[in-house]
């Protein structure tokens, strides 16, 4: 574990995945911790894929490869290349056996640095092989509610559906305020997602006030929102007082996804910066004309990333 720390903030990142793994400010933590009871991670890079392909399964240059949900990056070990008091660098190189899913030789370079109170979160993608290489990136943040009451983290998530089986509690959780170019958003237009979480004909609306939507137990019951064409490059999360408490910012991603677990009230939403999105159902195509792909032609680079900040409160 690597430890990023000045007097506003104090960051860890693991070398497995090279995945943030906390974010503590004035003693409490921003970060999700990872409770299986509600979801067993904290902010997995997802490489080389976003989401999922069809039955497990893709198509490229007449070969078929088996490839699992959000690709191996996030399962694999990483090697640290830097590290400093306020940064560190970690590298995933292409290998034999990564090849048996995903045929390019590639680096995948983490790279994380401390601001004041800001942290950056930053991967660049090489295409060390002799063909175009087809990827695609994205973030998956956890970040805890401001407001939560204490006693549903001490017993059983509701998972039967009864998300607020706790009739005495609030089912408030704040509200997350979408922007773009500093300016609050009307209304946003979500795409609509198959039981299969695969991308569906046709989008939806969801209005917005002053930007924001509220936050409750059951507002991903329905399921993920998937943004499409780059419609916020800046998103808070505001507590039940409508104080900002932290933002997300990103100018590289075309798509956003907002998630949290259906019908188990977790403690956290998912803010999730992406260049890719999973599959659109019934997709048949070849995995380079994948929606949102990426292509990067031999011995190029490409960059992605994000920005967390936790305000002064």
């Amino acid at each position: 574990m690597y430890t990023l720390e000045n007097e506003y903030l104090k960051v860890q990142i693991a070398a497995h995945g090279a995945e943030l793994s906390s974010i503590v400010s004035n003693g409490r933590e921003y970060l999700w911790e990872a409770d299986p009871k509600f979801w067993g991670r904290h902010a997995p890079v997802l490489f080389p894929i976003v989401g999922k392909v069809i039955g497990g399964e893709y198509r490229l240059g007449g070969k078929t490869y088996k490839l699992g949900q959000h690709g191996f990056a996030r399962d694999n070990d990483f090697e640290c290349v830097e590290a400093t008091q306020n940064s560190v660098k970690l590298i995933l190189r292409s290998n034999e056996q990564l090849k048996k899913v995903y045929p390019f030789d590639f680096t995948l370079l983490a790279s994380f640095t401390l601001g004041r109170r800001t942290l950056k979160c930053e991967w660049v993608i090489e295409n060390c092989g002799t063909d175009i290489m087809h990827f695609q990136i994205g973030g998956h943040p956890a970040f805890k509610y401001m407001d939560y009451p204490e006693e549903y983290t001490q017993g059983s998530p509701a998972v039967e559906g009864d998300s607020c089986k706790l009739a005495t509690l609030s089912c408030e959780r704040g509200s997350i305020r979408f922007l773009n170019n500093g300016k609050p958003l009307e209304s946003f237009r979500a795409k609509n997602i198959s039981p299969e979480v695969l991308i569906a004909p046709g989008d939806h609306e969801i209005p917005l006030t002053n930007g924001c939507m509220p936050l409750s137990s059951t507002t991903f019951d329905s399921g993920v929102f998937v943004l499409e064409g780059s419609q916020s490059d800046q998103i808070q999360l505001l507590d039940t007082n409508g104080k900002v408490y932290l933002e997300l910012r990103s100018k590289t991603s075309p798509v956003l996804g907002v998630w949290a677990p259906d019908h188990k009230n977790p403690p956290f939403v998912c803010i999730e910066p992406w260049m890719g999105r999973t599959d659109n159902a019934g997709f048949t195509g070849d995995f380079s004309e994948k929606p949102f792909m990426n292509h990067l032609p031999l011995g190029q680079t490409m960059t992605f990333g994000y920005e967390v900040e936790i305000p002064e409160r």
